[in-house]
């Protein structure tokens, strides 16, 4: 019912055109002659003419006895008197015949892009290009509330709200995870959608985390250095013990052969020997002590500089899989906030065109779109694009 009403509304709008006919190229001419006929005291039509004529691409038709006639961006009375003139004085008549030129169907205008039905519409004078997105029955919007377009225009907009507050957070999220990626002291913020106190929040919050995680990844790469500097001190320690010891246990060693070879010869008593034996025997205890104890640190020396590699690589490794995963909810919310500013340009087209239709309009002849807008008139063979004015949709 709607649509039959807007068609209704464009029928009634050309009605009401005043503006003039003039013939254009594809149009369908209807071409009548008839002369009096004195004899029979009649009109007589002239029976070996042809009364269709079709306007070429160039403007022109072919007229018998005239030829080829330039009619495009004539009125059908100019035309009619034109060709009345050239056949008397091309079949030299005695008066000139009476012509009627009349214009029995033009180019249909093409309407594409945002509207219900897109396709041919039949063109009438003073069709505008508002007249001709109702007749292609306006903006689509099947699958939406009509019952109570205001409250669903007011629901898409808040749903619209909401998808811009999500993409700046996760926008803010992912300019913070860059920084601590990269180690930046600074985060290069995007603009924000949604401008006011909650970007303000964001931005503030996204840096306070940055400065928050760099120092906690400071403090632990600080803690395992004074680790590895603590055991680095005590293999160093025990490495320059375990020299001392090896001297002790190779003066321990000459002094046990001296005790052995004075025992064998009966010059030292076998308590002498024993007590060199048993000295060389602690010495060797305390160096493989020694040894264990610099293995051990070793390994925990191993363990640290693991943990530190851990700590810069583990950390850098997560970050990225953070930030992928930022990445990609960033990007599927960006695509949702995108069709949903399509959605309530659309609702704002079906209740405010003027605000939210942008028209687009190429003519035979013009190399390039000619500027328009809803209340252009249109030309035979036009083609209408209908879509949402930019401004509308970018965010």
């Amino acid at each position: 019912m709607k649509h039959l009403c807007l068609a209704l509304l464009a029928s009634v709008l050309f009605a009401g055109s005043a503006l003039s006919a003039t013939i254009a190229p594809e149009d369908q001419l209807t071409i009548s002659i008839v002369d009096w006929d004195s004899t029979t005291g009649r009109v007589q039509p002239w029976q070996s003419m042809p009364t269709a004529f079709s306007v070429d691409t160039d403007g022109e038709i072919s007229v018998p006895f005239l030829g080829l006639m330039p009619v495009a961006g004539m009125s059908p009375d100019a035309l009619g008197q034109t060709i009345a003139t050239g056949l008397l004085r091309q079949l030299a008549l005695a008066t000139p015949p009476s012509v009627t030129v009349t214009i029995s169907q033009r180019p249909p205008v093409l309407v594409t892009g945002l509207v219900r039905d897109s396709g041919p519409q039949v063109y009438q004078d003073g069709l505008t290009a508002r007249m001709a997105m109702a007749m292609a029955g306006g903006v689509p919007l099947s699958g939406l509330s009509a019952s109570d377009p205001m409250r669903t225009q007011a629901q898409a907009v808040a749903d619209l709200k909401g998808l811009r507050q999500s993409e700046d957070e996760l926008a803010m999220r992912v300019a913070r995870l860059q920084a601590e990626r990269t180690g930046a002291e600074t985060i290069e913020f995007p603009p924000l959608l949604l401008s006011g106190a909650h970007g303000t929040m964001l931005q503030t919050q996204e840096t306070n985390l940055l400065q928050l995680h760099q120092e906690q990844t400071k403090r632990s790469l600080t803690l395992i250095a004074g680790r590895i500097n603590n055991l680095n001190s005590e293999i160093d320690s025990l490495n320059k013990k375990s020299e001392v010891l090896e001297e002790q246990r190779t003066l321990a060693q000459k002094q046990q052969d001296a005790m052995t070879q004075l025992a064998d010869r009966g010059l030292a008593v076998n308590s002498r020997q024993f007590d060199a034996q048993r000295a060389l025997s602690l010495i060797e205890t305390q160096s493989l002590d020694v040894q264990t104890s610099i293995l051990r640190a070793k390994q925990d020396l191993a363990k640290a500089e693991a943990d530190r590699l851990e700590a810069v690589e583990g950390r850098s490794a997560d970050l990225l899989g953070q930030l992928q995963t930022a990445q990609a909810k960033l990007a599927d919310t960006q695509t949702k906030r995108v069709l949903q500013e399509q959605l309530v340009a659309m609702l704002g087209a079906a209740q405010d065109p003027d605000a939210y239709v942008h028209v687009t309009l190429r003519r035979r002849g013009e190399a390039k779109p000619i500027e328009a807008d809803l209340d252009t008139v249109l030309k035979p063979g036009d083609i209408l694009t209908i879509g949402l004015d930019p401004k509308q949709v970018a965010g």
